[in-house]
């Protein structure tokens, strides 16, 4: 005599259940073709595929079906309460409480860069005191070279046999940036991103000199990663970018903007544009749901300025792209 299997016992105990309900034969029947045919597909599951604890999801034929990189830190779940859920995958709905400026100081700026001075300070002291500014230079003279830091995307994580962990990385940097090198890589934070900054706005803005190129979409690049970096990403935050020409490092602003909203949802960017105009850069402020200013003379470069800095007026709710995990499991 062979012992029942834990499927077998089950359907045993379902059939006895539904035999002692006083209803009808045919009733009687489609519960139990329901119920066996609702434990069978369940069984095939679990034995079509296999979890373990390491992360990786295997067929019964042995071939993996997914397999996520080394977890250090031992945790592979990732679990939450139904609120929590929510708010770690959503922009909250909240004014924006986080500016970075971003201004071009090439050589044809001399005269903006000059009337900028003038007001920034006085509208930057209008702010709430919750809102912190940023203020971060591109193109100026500097002796930028290629060792400026790229955030690498992670390909993958090796351990080797004397337990050390190789680290393989995306190879070059996204050809949207441009030629990173000499003062095509001139971009600098010189007022980092904090509260009450209009006393050293001024002062940072006086502390490097007028160059020559344009790395604009590096410059975005850095203040993405740089000057946001450590700060929660479901609070919306604004770069609000400065200048009157075009990219002439190479680099793609609109392309930039794409690639940013597949990963962020918590950036929008304003363009200022000085007595021109740029398809890229419309799309850049298009892609990311900011507001595309051109100013043509004195007056509406100052009211430009203060409209994108003094707009924090409450943001949308975004969904925000869930991170790579392994598991997620929420709770009521």
């Amino acid at each position: 005599m062979r012992n029942l299997t834990d499927n077998e016992e089950n359907v045993l105990l379902l059939r006895l259940w539904v035999s002692k309900l006083n209803i009808k034969t045919n009733t009687k029947i489609f519960l139990t073709l329901f119920v066996l045919a609702s434990t069978f597909s369940l069984g095939a599951f679990a034995a079509k595929y296999k979890v373990n604890t390491g992360g990786k999801v295997t067929s019964s034929s042995g071939k993996t079906q997914y397999s996520s990189v080394l977890n250090t830190s031992g945790n592979i779940y990732n679990n939450y309460n139904s609120q929590n859920y929510v708010n770690s995958q959503q922009v909250l709905m909240q004014p924006i409480g986080t500016i970075d400026i971003v201004m071009d100081y090439s050589g044809s700026m001399a005269y903006w860069i000059n009337e900028s001075k003038k007001t920034m300070s006085s509208i930057i002291a209008q702010l709430p005191a919750t809102v912190s500014v940023g203020f971060r230079v591109f193109g100026h003279n500097s002796t930028a070279s290629s060792s400026s830091p790229i955030i690498a995307k992670v390909k993958s994580i090796t351990k080797k046999e004397n337990g050390s962990y190789k680290v393989t990385t995306t190879s070059s940097t996204p050809s949207f940036l441009g030629h990173i090198s000499g003062y095509c890589a001139a971009t600098k934070q010189v007022v980092p991103v904090a509260p009450n900054s209009a006393a050293t706005l001024l002062k940072g803005m006086n502390s490097v000199d007028i160059g020559g190129s344009t790395p604009l979409t590096y410059a975005l690049s850095q203040a993405v990663n740089q000057d946001f970096n450590g700060l929660a990403k479901n609070y919306p935050k604004k770069i609000i970018l400065i200048t009157d020409g075009v990219e002439n490092c190479g680099g793609n602003p609109c392309a930039f903007a794409e690639d940013l909203i597949k990963k962020r949802k918590d950036i929008t960017i304003d363009v200022v544009l000085v007595s021109a105009f740029s398809q890229e850069l419309k799309c850049l402020a298009d892609k990311t749901g900011g507001n595309f200013y051109t100013p043509a003379d004195v007056s509406s470069f100052s009211s430009s300025i203060y409209q994108s800095i003094t707009n924090t007026k409450q943001q949308p709710t975004i969904q925000q792209a869930v991170p790579e995990q392994k598991y997620e499991y929420v709770d009521n």
